[in-house]
């Protein structure tokens, strides 16, 4: 048999139209998540005996959720699942033993069970709030509270267990006792005596202020008599008398170390005797207060008295040469010397007191000569004699 081959056409495929557009179909919207709330999240103080507990769920409506317990204890008697919101009621069984806790997972929150043990007592009761602290001052102001000085009291109501203090704003008013207290109490003030104007102070006592105002002293007036001493220099006392009114004080001030008197301080009329120390040199005075007046002390030096060498010399005539005269005397005593011829000459001399009086005594060029020096104080006269040899 002979075998025909045959060649076969190429196959073309019709083209398949494509469908006509149609209207857009919209995407269903995305799922809210689901979020979920429990209430409570933990129990606190369950009583040792059977217990029965509620937990809330919210959340979405459609949203799924379960609970379960992981404790033997605690079990639950419904809603161990649910969709939406919704309550879940547990069962806690009585404790014999001790205190206990265990936890459950709803809707994927744990919630927490402590459960008190019968050994031990309730907690006790939260104290009640404390009562709120008050303070009654009385009285709050002292007026016209004499210059003399005095002591005050001020009286502090307040409910029993309440702290307070009190301090003062004023020097002059202090605190006797009371700075501090609890309850009712008093606070004991001293106000110091007022020797100017009047015046005011305040304290703080348990937060309130307490004012005290005070009397100025009255004015003094003062007389003393007499108004001056003058002593001779061997010193001497004095009265003085002072003329004021009974309250009123007065002092002795300024006074130098050399006068004193007694008293030196008082109160109302009196006297005080003013007493001068003894002196060995120059007059001296002093004015200081009695009373506030002025006392003037004026007192006489000391009697001087000098002492000197010889009263003649006799000096050679050559060459120019110098001689001394020693005075001794007190040392307000005054000192002065004089030549009486040319060829003498004073180079140097004390004014007061002791010293060397220096006589320069110049060549002598022809016969024997003499000449005299007068050295002079009070109540003193010194005549020195220079004799002069020739210089043949």
């Amino acid at each position: 048999m002979i075998a025909v081959s045959q060649k076969e056409a190429p196959v073309t495929s019709a083209p398949v139209p494509e469908p006509a557009p149609g209207p857009a179909v919209p995407l269903p919207p995305a799922p809210v998540p689901c979020t979920f709330q429990v209430a409570p999240t933990e129990f606190n103080d369950v009583s040792f005996s059977a217990s029965p507990l509620q937990v809330d769920v919210t959340t979405q409506t459609g949203c799924a959720w379960s609970a379960a317990s992981n404790t033997t204890w605690v079990t639950i008697s419904s809603g161990t699942d649910g969709i939406g919101s919704g309550h879940i009621q547990l069962s806690v069984t009585e404790n014999t033993g001790a205190a206990r806790s265990g936890t459950l997972v709803i809707a994927g929150k744990t919630v927490t069970v402590n459960q008190l043990s019968p050994q031990a007592p309730p907690p006790p009761p939260p104290p009640p709030p404390p009562v709120p602290c008050t303070f009654q001052v009385a009285p709050t102001e002292f007026n016209d509270v004499g210059f003399s000085g005095t002591s005050l009291q001020a009286d502090v109501t307040t409910q029993t267990g309440c702290t307070w203090s009190s301090a003062s704003n004023a020097t002059w008013v202090t605190i006797s006792s009371g700075s501090t207290g609890t309850g009712s109490g008093r606070v004991q003030l001293s106000v110091a005596e007022n020797t100017g104007a009047t015046r005011s102070g305040t304290l703080v006592i348990a937060g309130q202020t307490v004012t005290v105002n005070q009397q100025s002293r009255p004015a003094c007036a003062y007389t003393i008599n007499p108004g001056s001493y003058n002593p001779s220099s061997t010193g001497g006392s004095i009265a003085v008398a002072v003329t004021t009114t009974a309250d009123c004080d007065w002092t002795v001030t300024g006074n130098p170390a050399w006068v004193s008197a007694s008293p030196s301080s008082a109160t109302g009329g009196g006297t005080t005797t003013i007493t001068v120390q003894s002196n060995s040199g120059a007059a001296r005075s002093a004015t200081f207060k009695i009373a506030g007046r002025d006392f003037a002390v004026q007192q006489a030096s000391a009697p001087c008295t000098y002492l000197s060498g010889p009263t003649s010399r006799t000096i050679p005539a050559y060459p120019t040469t110098t001689r001394e005269i020693g005075i001794t005397t007190q040392a307000h005593c005054p000192v002065a010397a004089a030549v009486s011829v040319p060829w003498l000459e004073i180079i140097y001399a004390p004014t007061f007191g002791s010293g060397e009086i220096g006589i320069r005594i110049y060549e002598n060029t022809g016969e024997q000569r003499s000449g005299t020096v007068t050295v002079t104080g009070e109540n003193f006269i010194l005549v020195v004699t220079f004799i002069q040899v020739g210089k043949n």
